[in-house]
């Protein structure tokens, strides 16, 4: 009877462990979904993934890994200044910071949250293959599509020809004999002319893919009134909207007949989410299975 009794216990213990091990591998399944799977990802990067496939499949890009960043902004910095968080020099950290994540301290969970529905519209790439974009520039665009197809083109553009390289080395080489003000003047009038630049191939990677003519013409409209009116001065990295708006209608009739003339290659993209990274990264290569 005893040895009935063990063998009952022993056999319980074996069920008990793996049940255990059965639902540790769940949980752990599921949370490596919930981190990394693009179904779980916030809307913001959802729809990101969606825009840039569109514009994928339907231009021509380098097979070069592009990262995606959602933050927080400029406006985090601005509060936590406000708020004491940081001393003038070091706020600007907070506008990288995750939109996404909980922070036990209240006051910077506070300067997230406003950060996301009173900050301005932001998004720039960086010199490492990487665009960042405030959290607030989706809720004031109310996820339009075709808005953020021709942001992320725009910022596409700077990447693929490195403007930030080529506007600083032109500026370096062509201002060698000038005075510090007169260099930086140099170098904000070639940064003026990669805007306009980027704005041309923006439009006409969105034209490509689809979207409506008109819609990197009605996107800059309307963030020309989400800013107060400023005089320009020769520091601006970027042309006054009407010159950027002009300059798109210029040259929509081109594109227009380019786009009709224009056919794609087949290409496969390659997508990776990171939760607790914060980013969405997309590679390109051609598809040669067809």
């Amino acid at each position: 009877m005893k040895w009935v009794k063990i063998m009952i216990t022993s056999k319980s213990i074996g069920i008990a462990l793996t049940a255990t091990v059965t639902t540790a591998s769940i949980y752990l399944a599921i949370n490596e979904a919930w981190n990394s799977h693009l179904l779980f990802a916030p809307s913001e990067y959802r729809l990101i993934h969606r825009v840039v496939d569109r514009l994928a499949k339907n231009n021509t890009l380098p097979s070069r890994g592009i990262t995606f960043s959602i933050v927080t902004g400029s406006a985090g910095s601005w509060y936590a200044k406000e708020a004491g968080l940081c001393h003038e020099e070091y706020c600007s950290v907070f506008r990288l910071f995750s939109p996404y994540r909980g922070f036990s301290n209240q006051t910077l969970s506070e300067i997230v949250r406003i950060s996301s529905f009173n900050g301005p519209p932001e998004a720039y790439a960086s010199m490492f293959n990487s665009i960042i974009i405030s959290r607030s520039f989706f809720r004031l665009i109310d996820s339009k599509e075709n808005f953020l197809a021709c942001t992320l083109s725009h910022e596409l553009q700077h990447i693929y020809s490195s403007h930030g390289y080529e506007d600083s080395l032109r500026a370096h080489n062509d201002g060698i004999k000038l005075g510090d003000q007169k260099r930086k003047q140099l170098l904000a009038q070639y940064k003026r002319k990669s805007e306009l630049a980027a704005d041309i191939h923006g439009q006409k990677m969105v034209l490509a893919a689809g979207f409506p003519d008109q819609s990197c013409i009605q996107q800059l409209e309307f963030l020309m009134k989400t800013r107060a009116v400023s005089k320009q001065t020769p520091l601006d990295s970027h042309p006054p909207f009407l010159e950027r708006i002009q300059n798109l209608n210029n040259a929509l009739s081109v594109h227009q007949a380019q786009n009709s003339l224009k056919s794609q290659p087949k290409v496969k993209l390659n997508w990776t989410y990171n939760r607790k990274e914060n980013f969405l990264k997309f590679t390109m290569a051609k598809d040669t299975s067809q």
